[in-house]
């Protein structure tokens, strides 16, 4: 979404292999997300003293078979405003309750 400098929605796939691999531990850093204009794209300072926190739309833990992948989930494209508690509750449960299926 442009005007809102955000993602509207991401699809994917947890494959079951890739859970199994050796996980990476390291986290990767917030990045822009280069490919989009820009005027249009977030950044980690959108995030500064607005009271929320940047929570992933895509699950970093869905993606930490590669470090490829773990990079792609922490462009700001995948990352939208989220209230904390949310954030290290309700969502977290969502998170792991997609890689249990």
């Amino acid at each position: 979404d442009y005007k809102l400098k955000g993602t509207k929605a991401v699809a994917y796939k947890v494959e079951a292999s890739n859970l199994k691999e050796k996980q990476i531990k390291k986290r990767a850093r917030f990045e822009d997300d280069t490919n989009i204009p820009k005027k249009y794209r977030s950044t980690w300072s959108d995030y500064k003293n607005s009271g929320y926190t940047r929570g992933h739309i895509a699950s970093n833990a869905s993606f930490r078979f590669s470090k490829a992948a773990q990079t792609s989930v922490f462009l700001m494209s995948n990352i939208t405003p989220q209230n904390a508690q949310v954030n290290a509750t309700v969502w977290n449960e969502i998170e792991q309750r997609e890689r249990s299926l």
